[in-house]
């Protein structure tokens, strides 16, 4: 059985997912403030 893997692709702005036959790049775009804005949402804001 395979384990999942989880790498930052080199641009540093993708996430490449792979876990057996399945593989997903996954990439994520916002304004200023957006991470800020998405960690206060959760209540992750430190």
């Amino acid at each position: 059985m395979t384990t999942a893997v989880a790498a930052l692709l080199p641009d540093g702005k993708r996430l490449h997912l792979q876990h057996g036959p399945i593989d997903l790049i996954i990439g994520a775009e916002g304004g200023p403030g957006a991470r800020e804005n998405y960690r206060w949402s959760r209540g992750d804001a430190g």
